[in-house]
């Protein structure tokens, strides 16, 4: 006998030998088949559940339900399984190429489990984690194989440069001329299931850059090939399939020492740490809206360049230091969007004598202030839409 309620199969008689699944069932509860441990044949008439071999499992997401009792095989095509679904079988076996990577409960209060059959289930959890473990580092070590094979084939800048890669998500490498100096160097980030993709695409865009084409032609050779480019800040990021990546930290022997302007894409939203610290020649620096935080030093020590700073409205965040030891930054706009302000931000900026925010009085105070904000800067006010606030309380 079965207990069904709105096209819901609730529960099964516990003694019952053989059930057929009506063709109207689309759902059934966790326990409805709970210590049915007489049951020795299960059919379906559903199309929602498919019942082979003494199992029955969703047809849709491959999710088991039950089994007989006595010694059962769990097929492959099983994704999951639920808490109650092995509690009436007495042995298990798992067929090869299993997918079952989840336990559906704790050890702890699993009584109604055969020991045998918690112990299997463990085993074949256990086992499908470390073949995807496996799988994942040999298709690691096949996008580093194919990046350096694509950069050896296509990037002539020159044969002295530099190849680091590690993997995580994503596949990284880091190409870096050692004996020129130039205005950027290279890091693509590209996603390793994606490897007979950018193994294709990628190539123009080496060529392209190792012939010196200028930032516009990049930027087009990267549409062109389906790669996105983000930023010019002495690294391009190629990026597959990842829309938004922040802007890394520069080592100093990648630091482009003529850089004078910066032009963001849309699809930067973090500026790394130290991004441009020291650009000795980078004059003024406009954060576009689409860019939410600016990491620690991200501007600080262009010394005697960079005389203007304007955030857009949508920077929320501006960490330690981050345009401290400007000498000549004259003036700085921060937009009302802003939510934190950090530690000593302007520091040692001494012809810094105009700062103007654009929210009110009231929103100025409302800002997360760090300590030693403007110490060392000549302004006095800070200038509001509605008045002024003297800085004092900042330095």
């Amino acid at each position: 006998m079965l207990e069904i309620e709105d096209r819901t199969l609730k529960a099964c008689d516990k003694s019952a030998k053989s059930v057929v699944i009506p063709e109207n069932i689309t759902a059934i509860d966790e326990k409805a088949f709970f210590e049915c441990k007489a049951l020795s044949s299960i059919k379906s008439e559903s199309a929602a559940f498919i019942a082979q071999g003494g199992v029955l499992f969703d047809a849709k997401s491959k999710r088991l339900i039950t089994t007989t009792s006595g010694k059962v095989v769990i097929p492959a095509v099983i994704k999951t399984v639920s808490k109650y679904s092995l509690s009436n079988c007495t042995a298990v076996e798992f067929e090869r190429g299993g997918k079952i990577k989840t336990f559906p409960f704790l050890y702890s209060g699993t009584e109604f489990l055969c020991e045998d059959v918690r112990m299997a289930l463990r085993d074949e959890v256990e086992k499908n984690k470390l073949k995807d473990k496996k799988n994942a580092d040999v298709s690691a070590c096949g996008a580093d194989a194919i990046l350096k094979d694509l950069v050896r084939k296509h990037f002539n800048w020159s044969k002295a440069i530099e190849v680091h890669s590690a993997s995580d998500k994503t596949h990284r490498l880091c190409v870096l001329p050692k004996d020129k100096v130039r205005d950027f160097g290279l890091e693509i980030r590209l996603l390793d299931s994606r490897v007979s993709v950018w193994s294709k695409t990628l190539p123009a865009f080496l060529k392209k850059l190792g012939e010196g084409a200028s930032f516009d032609e990049l930027l087009k050779c990267a549409k062109e090939n389906k790669l996105e480019v983000a930023g010019m800040n002495a690294f391009y990021y190629a990026v597959i399939d990842k829309k938004e990546i922040p802007i890394r930290s520069m080592n100093t022997a990648s630091r482009p020492s003529t850089l004078s302007t910066v032009k963001f894409l849309d699809s930067v939203e973090e500026i790394g740490a130290a991004a441009f610290c020291g650009c000795k020649a980078l004059s003024f620096v406009e954060i576009p809206s689409n860019v939410k935080k600016i990491c620690a030093s991200a501007f600080a020590c262009c010394f005697d360049s960079l005389k203007g700073v304007r955030m857009n409205e949508g920077v929320e965040e501006i960490e330690s230091s981050a345009f401290s030891h400007n000498h000549v930054l004259f003036a700085s706009y921060i937009p009302k969007s802003i939510k934190k302000i950090g530690d000593c931000v302007f520091v040692g900026c001494r012809e810094l004598s105009v700062v103007l925010f654009g929210g009110s009085v009231a929103d100025w105070q409302k800002v997360e202030k760090g300590v030693f904000i403007f110490q060392g800067v000549p302004a006095e006010f800070i200038k509001c839409t509605d008045g002024v606030v003297k800085l004092s309380s900042c330095k």
